[in-house]
């Protein structure tokens, strides 16, 4: 493997002092990186409590006046929320909620949309994504703001007032001595170099701290690395070929670097879920994804001196995804449909009969995944049943019924076959949806590359067909393809090489 030397760039700074900005496809500068850094990475979110326990001598530290307020060998502690008495009190400060969003990424091309308008906003996760505009010091200021915003769009915007005070929290140690009550920022740290958040352990220290919506959250600060081997095998099988485990690691590290401001908003950098990447701790840690994470310590996948935006997903079905099939925005050009392993010859696929042709076609990279060919039938008032949970909540309306369904129509394919554009056929009205927020409107759908049809029995039973291939957004890195290149004889270069066109492998740090 060649690593190209590390290119000096400055870190990403995400949020200005007027607006938000990031690229389009979330590709960061490479930064500069004197060692490994410590990330935080939340670990409990939306918490009303929490167990934490430290082995060996541990401390606890006020990380606002830096007292410490508890120290020894061996310690367990109950953190309570209490919430504080004014948290929900409309206060004198305003914001615009717009949103919610499906994705972090669908979130972060509306701000760019929104960035001509001047304004500070912020992504935030209250419960899905939205984006914050302000706070302003009156109604009247925020109204004001809310005709540009809904001037250039977003109808469904609303102004809401930001509670006073924020949640605060009792710590008690084993025995039922109080440690702290307040609402400072606390780290839990032990030279065991392990912490213990309920039934999961973890590498590093922890920090609890208010979050944005009157509860609190515990952060876990851990070494990059250290990070990694929980999230590579929580990612990809143990099992794999460790080509394929290296390839993962690389594109979780690369991820991971990405990624880091996702949820600056409450104070933290990544979550430990799927809508970042899966973090368990210690328990799901394996030798075999250890040793991939050794291998390639340091290592990111780049494109043009900067962090590429190393997307991945289980199952493509033998072609993966442009990035604008999926999302909104420009396109990226490592991002691209790359056929991965079917025998079809080249043919259109934005066509129906293409798309077909494509389907009855066994031979991808990824075809031991039972996601590689799937089918779901849904009954006219199963689909009824979705729409009416669905339309409403991704519109941001939620008194809207959208009226008795009549029809699903395919408007629009992709270049990769992905479906770009339905239409939903009501009664009332025809709701267009586009790119990913079509597989979430239909259902949680495995994936846009599908069919659909509409067909009635002997009884006038009514039910819509879909017939798809592949599972998750389809852009980037297909894990079980990966798998299977490995198995071949093919190197981790090969695998992302393959997979991201263009891009350079750079080492950040020994």
């Amino acid at each position: 493997m060649t690593i190209r030397p590390l290119l000096p760039a400055l870190a990403a700074i995400l949020f200005l002092t007027t607006c938000f900005s990031t690229p389009a496809a979330g590709d960061m500068p490479l930064g500069s990186y004197a060692a490994e850094p410590t990330v935080r990475i939340g670990v409990l979110l939306k918490a009303q409590s929490a167990a934490i326990g430290l082995d060996g001598n541990y401390s606890v530290v006020n990380k606002e006046t830096g007292e410490v307020l508890a120290q020894g060998k061996n310690g367990d502690f109950t953190v309570s929320l209490v919430p504080s008495p004014s948290h929900g009190v409309p206060g004198s400060l305003y914001r615009i909620t717009v949103g919610s969003f499906k994705s972090y990424e669908d979130a972060a091309f509306h701000t760019e949309k929104l960035n001509r308008l001047g304004e500070y906003m912020r992504i935030a996760y209250p419960d899905g994504w939205f984006i914050w505009f302000g706070p302003y010091s009156s109604a009247q200021e925020a109204r004001a703001v809310l005709e540009k915003v809904k001037a250039a769009g977003y109808a469904n915007s609303t102004i809401e007032p930001v509670p006073l005070g924020k949640a605060g929290y009792i710590v008690s140690a084993a025995g039922g001595g109080i440690v702290y009550s307040g609402s400072s920022p606390l780290l839990f740290r032990a030279s065991s170099n392990l912490v213990a958040v309920g039934k999961s352990t973890f590498r590093g220290s922890a920090e609890i701290l208010p979050d944005s919506i009157g509860s609190f959250s515990v952060v876990n600060l851990v070494k990059a690395e250290d990070y990694l081997k929980s999230v590579v095998p929580s990612e990809m099988p143990s099992g794999a070929h460790h080509e394929a485990l290296k390839a993962q690691a690389i594109i979780a590290r690369t991820y991971l670097l990405n990624n880091r401001h996702r949820h600056e908003v409450d104070g933290f950098e990544l979550c430990g879920t799927t809508d970042c990447q899966v973090y368990s701790g210690i328990g799901h840690e394996f030798e075999s994804t250890n040793r991939a994470i050794f291998d390639t310590r340091g290592i990111v996948v780049s494109f043009n001196g900067r962090l590429a935006n190393a997307l991945f997903h289980s199952t493509c079905g033998g072609r993966t995804s442009n990035y604008t099939d999926i999302w909104s925005g420009p396109s990226v050009p490592y991002l691209v449909s790359v056929n991965d392993g079917t025998k079809t010859p080249v043919q259109p696929m934005d066509t129906e009969s293409g798309f077909i042709g494509f389907l009855n076609d066994g031979g991808g990279h990824c075809k031991k995944s039972k996601y590689y060919r799937w089918d779901r039938a849904n009954t006219l008032q199963e689909m009824q049943d979705i729409i009416n949970e669905t339309i409403p909540k991704y519109l941001n309306r939620p008194g809207l019924k959208p009226g008795a369904l009549s029809d699903i129509r395919i408007l629009e394919r992709g270049a990769s076959g992905r479906v770009i554009r339905i239409s939903i056929d009501t009664a009332q009205d025809s709701y267009v949806f586009e790119r990913d927020a079509i597989r979430w409107v239909l259902g949680n759908l495995k994936s846009t590359l599908f069919t659909v049809s509409k067909n009635s029995d002997a009884k006038g039973q009514t039910t819509f067909t879909f017939r798809g291939a592949g599972w998750g957004h389809g852009v980037g890195l297909c894990q079980m393809g990966a798998m299977a290149l490995a198995r071949d004889g093919k190197s981790v270069r090969d695998i992302i090489s393959h997979y991201y066109k263009g891009s350079t492998l750079v080492k950040l740090w020994d």
